[in-house]
């Protein structure tokens, strides 16, 4: 899961993983992108399945 800063529109604080597309990381003044396929690979089965809490 993917906890965001602001509540999106739809009032939603947290998105899965198997949503996101990219992911961010600051590193001073810049952003780095991290690939998201890998944290994926690394998870349990159970996170990796739509509708899971």
């Amino acid at each position: 899961m993917v906890k965001l800063d602001k509540p999106t529109k739809d009032h939603y604080t947290m998105l899965s993983l198997l949503v996101v597309e990219r992911l961010q990381l600051a590193n001073g003044s810049a952003w780095n992108d991290v690939a998201v396929k890998p944290i994926l690979q690394d998870s349990p089965a159970v996170c990796r399945e739509y509708g899971s809490d």
